[in-house]
C-alpha cells in the first residue's frame, strides 16, 4: 500500500484520491472490516481527516 501511495502522490494525486483507490483494492478481512464493521460516519471521518501543517489545518496537503 505504501509503495502505491507514494507513486500516486508523485504523480500528483491527493491523499483522498489515493485513499479511495486503496480502499477499492481491499480484499479479505480488511474489506470485511471496511464494508461491515465501520459505520458510514466512521468511513467519512477517516476520509475527511485533516492534517495540521504549522498553524494551518488542511484536509489534503497534496492538493
Amino acid at each position: 500500500m505504501m509503495m502505491y501511495a507514494t507513486a500516486s502522490k508523485i504523480k500528483g494525486n491527493g491523499d483522498r484520491r489515493v485513499a479511495k483507490a486503496i480502499i477499492v483494492g481491499f480484499v479479505g478481512q480488511l474489506k470485511g472490516w471496511w464494508d461491515f464493521h465501520l459505520s458510514d460516519s466512521a468511513r467519512t471521518q477517516i476520509l475527511n481527516t485533516q492534517v495540521t501543517i504549522g498553524q494551518q489545518s488542511v484536509q489534503d496537503p497534496a492538493t
